[in-house]
């Protein structure tokens, strides 16, 4: 059984003259264990797809199994508790609770987690991606850097199946940006996870397993 499966599942927006088909129909499976890497312009529609993936957003049509159940037949409530508990999400912005330290971070997610998987230590978390004299400090007084690491962490505390970043390194250095990318790699091979990255600096493509790429709406694998 694939972690996650998704059949014949396209978006498309407006109708008649002004009907867009932003994910035409798609096909895709993600097993544990796998990075995955997708690429493509702007607008091209990885972000559509990465949304529709992680119970973001509906299909206009198809199937998205997750864990062999069948998503696109849940209450909204239920996606919600699927999301929450299965997937981890790094996106361009940080998301960070401004009014939160980055440790009370992490709390935030425990008052929510309806999980009982045991969550990562956070201090084994910030301490790897270089944060432990940062974690008593609010989003507002980190470097954008710091910022998205600290969205990292928060996404992978929760010890998800499935962590989805779209552009995580966008405002690292390349240094950094390296150290991200390997430490999402051993996730996916060392924990069983499952990962999707969307990145522009295809530098970072050679630590995947896979590579994607999505243009005008379709999607490909390219090896």
């Amino acid at each position: 059984m694939h972690l996650v499966e998704m059949n014949n599942v396209n978006r498309q927006y407006g109708s008649g003259r002004t009907l867009f088909e932003a994910l035409h129909p798609t096909d895709f499976v993600l097993d544990r264990g796998e990075f995955i890497g997708l690429t493509g312009p702007s607008g091209s529609g990885k972000t559509t797809f990465l949304t529709i993936l992680g119970l973001l957003q509906s299909p206009t049509q198809g199937q998205i199994l997750v864990n062999g159940q069948d998503v696109t037949k849940m209450s909204d409530s239920e996606k919600t508790d699927l999301r929450f508990n299965k997937f981890g999400f790094v996106l361009q912005a940080s998301n960070l609770i401004p009014f939160l330290t980055v440790n009370e971070q992490f709390k935030l997610v425990n008052k929510f987690s309806h999980s009982r998987r045991k969550k990562i230590n956070p201090k084994e978390l910030l301490d790897i991606l270089d944060l432990k004299d940062v974690a008593d400090k609010y989003p507002n007084n980190l470097s954008g850097g710091e910022r998205q690491r600290a969205a990292i962490a928060r996404a992978l505390y929760n010890n998800p199946d499935i962590i989805l970043a779209d552009e995580p390194t966008a405002s690292l250095d390349s240094k950094r940006a390296e150290q991200v990318v390997e430490l999402l790699a051993q996730i996916a091979h060392n924990s069983q996870k499952a990962v999707i990255m969307i990145t522009h600096d295809t530098r970072l493509l050679s630590a995947t397993d896979h590579v994607y790429e999505m243009r005008d709406g379709y999607l490909r694998q390219q090896d």
